[in-house]
């Protein structure tokens, strides 16, 4: 992988995180201008905003699905970082503050409880939150009313989804009795099924994660009315912001964002594998015959079924023509015939990963 300082192609797959401390100033500033506080100075909000850069590269760095973020248009991973900087919320994975979510090439924000948590505790009404899950086997008990308690011991059970029965939440107010809320399970498939995407990656991969969440968002919606200022404007953000990220608008932006550089890339493919008019057909290997437009594409899509991948055709040639033979364009005869040998002719590539395939004989 190249060192060198690659300006960043928003419309396109990220590809590399280190190209996110390539961010144009312009974007840079737009994420440094976004944190709430009123008392930063101008080199302070910049710090901020390279620090959370930093974090953003991390994060990805060591994400389970750091391939499907890369993969991510670079233009929704730049909105996710403004939407944590809106919040201030730090993108530190021992903290769990946030995840960034790949879903369908978009990367998307999810406030997980840590994280609601600590926009709570910045009101300044309570002293302590916890938060909790019930199992088939725990022993649970609570008393609502004037003097409120709960006590929860954990059983024999399997932690499973299936086996989860209740969530519950605890706030230690600064001042007055504590504050108790407890969702059973019927509640919790509710909220599930009412919200933007129950299908979605949040649901899926982090079930109690976040149902841990939802007794503390309906705990924060009452502490909405009672707490003004910042602290309240930034809270209602935080409580906003799943249905915001998996709405469907957005959702159509981006794939529109996707399919307008597809096209891009495959006019720019088609020109570039295209072979010279003026250059007389190889002698060693046969010239490849192409009647259509589009003939490249399909070769490369019938090479491409049964291959998990996130690229599309186009970029996938792309990839191969410009990465694998560090070239911008084909000059000659020899570079033509080189290129498409490779990736047409011997099919000698994994798609998915640009490596190249061994034959039979090299695997035995």
């Amino acid at each position: 992988m190249s060192t060198d300082i690659v300006k960043v192609t928003m419309n396109a797959p990220l590809q590399y995180s280190e190209h996110l401390m390539n961010l144009p100033e312009s974007d840079v500033r737009m994420i440094a201008d976004s944190f709430p506080s009123d008392d930063l100075s101008g080199e302070q909000r910049l710090r901020k905003a390279g620090t959370m850069l930093a974090q953003t590269k991390l994060y990805i760095d060591n994400s389970k699905t750091k391939d499907k973020l890369l993969a991510c248009v670079a233009q929704s991973i730049a909105e996710s970082i403004l939407t944590l900087a809106s919040l201030d919320l730090p993108l530190t994975q021992s903290l769990g503050y946030a995840a960034l979510i790949p879903y369908g090439n978009v990367c998307t924000v999810s406030l997980m409880y840590q994280g609601l948590g600590e926009l709570m505790m910045r009101t300044g009404t309570i002293g302590s939150i916890q938060t909790g899950v019930v199992y088939k086997g725990d022993s649970f008990k609570y008393e609502l009313g004037s003097d409120p308690w709960l006590k929860y011991s954990r059983g024999d059970e399997l932690a499973t989804d299936a086996n989860l029965t209740h969530s519950w939440c605890i706030a230690h107010n600064l001042h007055g009795p504590k504050s108790i809320e407890v969702m059973e399970r019927s509640e919790l498939d509710k909220v599930r099924k009412a919200s933007k995407m129950p299908q979605g990656p949040a649901w899926k991969g982090w079930f109690s994660q976040m149902t841990r969440k939802a007794p503390m968002r309906r705990m924060a919606k009452y502490m909405q009315t009672a707490v003004g200022g910042m602290a309240q404007s930034t809270l209602s953000m935080g409580l906003d912001l799943e249905n915001s990220q998996y709405d469907i608008g957005r959702m159509d932006h981006y794939k529109q964002i996707r399919q307008d550089n597809s096209d891009e890339l495959k006019a720019r493919a088609a020109a570039s594998l295209a072979p010279p008019e003026a250059l007389p057909a190889p002698t060693e290997i046969p010239p490849p015959t192409v009647d259509e437009d589009n003939a490249l594409a399909t070769i490369v899509g019938e090479m491409r079924e049964g291959v998990e991948s996130t690229l599309m055709d186009a970029e996938f040639i792309l990839q191969v023509t410009f990465s694998l033979f560090e070239k911008n364009e084909i000059t000659s005869k020899a570079e033509f015939v080189a290129v498409w040998n490779a990736i047409v002719n011997e099919k000698a590539f994994d798609l998915a990963t640009g490596d190249r395939i061994p034959d039979m004989g090299e695997q035995a």
